[in-house]
């Protein structure tokens, strides 16, 4: 009787499709959300009046986190590429924070 071989600590193998719903989730997260801002500009933009203000306020809230909920449960690739997709958005936010706060308080005469 042979032994059977340990698994080999190598390339971890991955069910197919997985780097497509990965990529599908980066981009599509940037293209839902573009187009998010832009309906509800224009919604808000309406004139409804203030008993529409709250829910148009949180509609990009309860949207983003209920699909990123739907995916992890369904697709896990694509909410993690969700999660990439935010993450490089904060990191962004952080750098030009950054970017902007020693411009503003460096001495340099203030942002141009």
């Amino acid at each position: 009787m042979a032994i059977p071989e340990p698994p080999r600590a190598g390339r971890k193998v991955r069910r197919p499709g997985y780097w497509r719903d990965f990529w599908l989730g980066f981009v599509g997260v940037i293209v839902g959300n573009i187009l998010l801002a832009i309906i509800l500009n224009v919604i808000a933009n309406a004139s409804l009046g203030d008993a529409f203000t709250a829910p148009i306020v949180a509609a990009p809230w309860v949207i983003n986190i209920g699909v990123i909920i739907l995916l992890a449960i369904i697709r896990p690739p694509a909410a993690l590429g969700m999660l990439l997709a935010y993450g490089i958005a904060f990191g962004l936010a952080l750098l030009v924070g950054i970017f902007l706060a020693v411009l503003c308080f460096g001495g340099g005469g203030g942002v141009p």
